[in-house]
């Protein structure tokens, strides 16, 4: 008899200091999800998730794969409407670790229903300065959830700094904001198989824009508190160790295509360029679910919007080297 899954909370609670999150488990490739977190949740499925064919092939919801492993229908449909609007960026196993991280509270809440910010709920489109928990004070803002990018200053720039700068933005929830704060970049708690390599990657875009419509979309995820950590950078993308081994694609040549198609297929021999790199730069893939399917090529968006990918613990220390603040978007009703 299958256990459901309200039953295997405590279990999976118990034992989450073991996995870390549920990307651990889920996110080596189709094959290893599908057998192994039923049996890290308790819930003896075999070693195949029921509908998971028919969700990536689009014929089948989220919530009805979730209830077939034994998530009741409330739950199911709650995550399943979260997480929606994030289907066509990833795949169908990458949505079930996702709704698995949502129910154990992965990104839960960190603050009450009603407190719109974190810290200084009394502030809103402007820089402030706070430290928690003993830390070094960092750049804040608080901003409203339909915000204009254009509205957005920069934060304050270091005495001394590089005379030329690169902004890039990540966006996240708020505890997770606070761990790359106070931890530094964990990439490895990435999802593996996006557009740059199948290892995982730590993500930013150059264009605020892209970053809060990042943050929109991914409100149920993130239980409606969303960030975007600001980094300054430098230009040509050195740190103090200097320069660092970078994969640049200025525009969607046929070796972008070769390699993001490989990448979004967890093809793992053949993204070595890739996850050999430092940072990888270049377009964001606008069809990552058609491409993973291999129904499609990979095209760009129009006009194309840009990313750039840590790889390499060298080029994470880079970007925590390089925290400039964190922007709370208020929480949306």
């Amino acid at each position: 008899m299958r256990a459901g899954f309200d039953s295997a909370w405590v279990h999976a609670r118990t034992s989450a200091a073991d996995v870390g999150t549920y990307s651990d488990i889920l996110g080596h490739d189709e094959h290893v999800a599908k057998e192994w977190w039923p049996r890290a949740l308790g819930v003896d499925s075999g070693s195949d998730l029921p509908g998971l064919d028919a969700l990536a092939a689009g014929n089948a919801p989220l919530d009805g794969v979730l209830r077939a492993a034994g998530m009741d229908a409330r739950r199911a449909r709650r995550l399943s409407a979260a997480l929606g609007s994030l289907r066509e960026h990833y795949a169908a196993w990458q949505l079930v670790d996702m709704a698995i991280e949502c129910a154990l509270g992965v990104n839960g809440p960190i603050c009450a229903p009603d407190a719109p910010y974190p810290f200084r709920p009394d502030l809103e489109g402007q820089w402030y300065q706070w430290a928690e928990d003993g830390g070094a004070a960092i750049h804040r803002m608080n901003l409203a959830h339909d915000v204009r990018p254009a509205d957005v200053p920069p934060p304050p720039a270091p005495p001394g700094g590089a005379a030329t700068t690169l902004l890039v933005y990540h966006a996240t929830a708020w505890r997770s904001a606070h761990s790359i704060a106070a931890d530094g970049i964990l990439r490895e708690k990435g999802r593996r198989c996006l557009d740059f390599g199948v290892r995982p990657g730590f993500y930013v875009t150059p264009v605020l824009r892209d970053a809060l419509e990042w943050a929109r979309k991914s409100r149920g995820r993130c239980g409606r508190e969303c960030a975007i950590v600001v980094f300054r950078l430098h230009a040509d993308l050195t740190n103090a160790r200097g320069p660092m081994n970078v994969v640049a694609f200025e525009a969607p040549t046929r070796e972008w295509q070769r390699l993001t198609t490989v990448s979004r297929r967890c093809a793992v021999q053949r993204c070595r360029p890739l996850d050999d790199a430092d940072m990888v730069v270049g377009p964001m893939v606008a069809n990552p679910a058609l491409v993973r399917e291999g129904r499609e090529a990979p095209r760009v968006h129009t006009p194309p919007r840009m990313q750039l990918a840590s790889k390499s613990d060298r080029g994470d220390a880079a970007l925590d080297a390089a925290l400039a603040g964190i922007l709370y978007v208020r929480k949306s009703r």
